[in-house]
């Protein structure tokens, strides 16, 4: 009678657990900046396409309903591992951090001479619907002009602009977002 009863409740709790799991990795379109920030998606679980060949503006939308929409449009989307995306200007952007400032990542063709390669850039936002700026501390410090702090901080801390990209596994934190937090002590 324990037994079954402890079954019962295992197999209950592990369902409820997956039920909500699969909830959180729901897939859909973020229509404004206000959906995005309130986590409220359109077109749940449709296949998302934001990459479509010889339309860079244009996503496909395959679901329930079939839609193909502009980028200009619509501020992003959540695929279906539960990676959020924002759409700004030409460019998709991936969502990688949202505490005190989002933080994106986007990888672009790079030239050097006759050679061509692939390198991930950060980019950052001081909030979810304003300008998305090249991660650089020069920006950073027009971004945020009155944290003198921040500012002085930057520079002790981060050589180049590449450092801000560095991200600390032990804390799992990008370590621009730590000093941030630490300068607005």
């Amino acid at each position: 009678m324990m037994k079954s009863l402890f079954m019962t409740i295992l197999v209950t709790s592990t369902i409820t657990i997956s039920a909500n799991a699969q909830s959180q990795q729901r897939s859909g379109l973020y229509l404004t900046v206000e959906d995005y920030v309130n986590a409220r998606l359109s077109y749940k679980d449709a296949k998302i396409n934001a990459d479509v060949a010889f339309q860079p503006k244009a996503i496909k939308v395959n679901g329930a309903d079939k839609v193909s929409l502009d980028k200009h449009q619509v501020y992003g989307f959540k695929d279906d591992k539960g990676t959020s995306y924002r759409f700004f200007k030409e460019g998709t952007y991936t969502i990688v951090d949202t505490t005190h400032f989002d933080l994106y990542k986007r990888t672009v063709n790079i030239e050097n001479g006759k050679e061509r390669t692939r390198e991930t850039v950060y980019y950052f936002s001081t909030k979810p619907g304003d300008d998305v700026l090249l991660l650089t501390k020069e920006n950073l410090k027009k971004a945020f002009p009155t944290d003198e702090k921040f500012h002085v901080m930057l520079d002790m801390q981060f050589k180049n602009d590449k450092a801000l990209q560095q991200f600390d596994k032990a804390d799992k934190v990008y370590k621009v977002k730590q000093l941030y937090a630490v300068a607005r002590m």
